[in-house]
């Protein structure tokens, strides 16, 4: 597919995207700004190869985006993230040939906040940027969407956060997960305190597993884990996930939430389903929930997110590179559900965050 063929694809109602290029390569800067400069939802509000000037650039002009090379002088460019992210966070893209793979320097920005890391094109730069530029705007186009959260030089949990349950705004959690999303709600449950608010959990899994897969995040975790049961009364510290073959719901009874567990058709072709999940959530909690939608095959739990974000709800999905599978999240970034875009390791922290 063109370039041109790609923006017209993904333009609906024209919104401008306003964009800062940081990079150390004149020739880079130069090609890039070509490229996109011409783009009718696109405005480039500043390019610059210094570090300092391109802090100040996004201090002054906020962006809806950033597209950086960490190859820079005068400055590292983790440093530069680290800054910017820690006083006026935004969307960044890593754009660079210091990122390869899972190297340190790629995890590093992810630990950051940065939204998604490409690796530049080897040979003449002239002849290798065009046929790389789509995917590129691609990804801009969903980037530029996505509220990101303040980061600190370290984002290590404390054991026991400071959350009134009764004070919080969150009332609710619920989170999605199929494929990979086993060791996801490991690492994520077992940094979460005992004062947390309920969770519902829908996981997509072989039947006759589940129960053993509760107890474990029951033992890996400061939670109370445990298979649903209908009419059960969700509690703080308490995560409840579906059982096999029925779908798990909610619904409220006076200042009570109340779980729901049925039998029913599959939706989305899954029984149990994130988006029946994520349709009560949105129905009965609304603006008191957060939805999470983490690693997966497939499109369940996309839609349902979509509902809980337009009730007004926090919603997050894991990144691609902390992805077993890269699907269920992908269509609910491009749908506009994910309001927050973060790796693994910094979503139990973001859950904590939000729920004070």
């Amino acid at each position: 597919m063109g370039f041109r063929n790609v923006q017209n694809s993904l333009s609906g109602v024209m919104h401008k995207i306003r964009i800062v290029i940081i990079d150390d390569s004149a020739l880079s800067r130069t090609l890039i700004e070509a490229h996109l400069k011409p783009l009718e939802d696109i405005e480039i509000v500043g390019t610059t190869r210094d570090p300092f000037e391109g802090r100040d650039l996004v201090f002054q002009e906020k962006p809806d985006l950033l597209l950086l090379d960490i190859q820079l002088s005068r400055m590292d460019g983790l440093e530069l993230i680290a800054q910017i992210m820690e006083t006026s966070p935004l969307p960044i893209i890593v754009f660079s040939s210091l990122v390869t793979g899972q190297c340190s320097n790629s995890q590093r920005a992810l630990e950051l906040g940065v939204i998604h890391v490409f690796e530049k094109p080897l040979g003449d730069f002239n002849n290798v940027l065009p046929p790389f530029m789509p995917k590129i705007y691609k990804k801009i186009q969903t980037t530029s969407k996505v509220s990101v959260m303040k980061r600190h030089p370290s984002n290590l949990l404390k054991e026991s956060a400071q959350i009134d349950p009764n004070a919080a705004k969150i009332k609710i959690i619920s989170i999605g997960a199929s494929t990979g999303g086993t060791e996801a709600l490991v690492e994520i449950l077992s940094h979460l305190p005992r004062n947390i608010p309920p969770i519902i959990i829908t996981q997509h899994m072989m039947p006759g597993h589940i129960d053993n897969f509760a107890q474990q995040l029951d033992r890996q975790s400061r939670l109370d884990v445990r298979m649903a049961v209908d009419g059960e009364i969700l509690k703080s510290g308490v995560a409840l996930i579906a059982p096999d073959e029925v779908h798990l719901t909610i619904k409220r009874e006076k200042s009570q939430y109340i779980a729901i567990v049925k039998e029913g058709p599959k939706v989305c072709r899954h029984l149990p389903s994130v988006d029946q999940m994520f349709h009560s959530v949105a129905q009965w909690a609304g603006i008191n929930s957060l939805g999470i939608l983490l690693t997966g095959m497939g499109k369940d739990g996309a839609a349902g997110l979509l509902e809980v974000s337009n009730e007004g709800s926090k919603t997050i999905c894991q990144n691609e590179e902390t992805c077993t599978v890269y699907g269920m999240p992908r269509v609910a970034i491009e749908n506009g559900a994910a309001q927050i875009i973060l790796p693994l390791d910094q979503i139990a922290e973001a859950i904590i965050e939000l729920s004070k």
